[in-house]
């Protein structure tokens, strides 16, 4: 009886060590997929155009450049113009009003849609 005890226990514990060994593969082949698709990891996600997140931040930098020229010309200029100057990439665009806000300029509201010079 006791041998019969002894010989089914380590039967379960043998299908258990197996079971393990199986999940474990499993959960190695999904970590390694992942890691080499990086699919989470916003810094190299594809935006509009296939940009990336550092790529569209280079983009509003610049624009941020041209349309400070523009203000300080001609004094103000409407978000119609930021959207047309960031070629309608709505990343581009929040970025660059983003940008021209910590350059000190006033961006407006819903109701003023400008950005001029404070």
């Amino acid at each position: 009886m006791l041998l019969t005890l002894i010989v089914n226990a380590s039967y379960i514990v043998k299908n258990c060590l197996n079971c393990c060994q199986s999940i474990f593969s499993i959960v190695e082949n999904q970590g390694s997929n992942s890691n080499s698709s990086n699919s989470c990891d916003s810094r190299i996600h594809a935006y509009k155009n296939g940009k990336t997140m550092e790529e569209c931040r280079q983009e509003a930098r610049k624009t941020t450049e041209l349309l400070s020229e523009e203000i300080f010309n001609i004094g103000e200029v409407s978000w119609k113009r930021v959207l047309e100057v960031t070629d309608y990439n709505e990343l581009v665009y929040k970025l660059t009003l983003k940008y021209l806000r910590q350059k000190g300029y006033d961006i407006g509201n819903n109701m003023i849609p400008r950005v001029k010079s404070i």
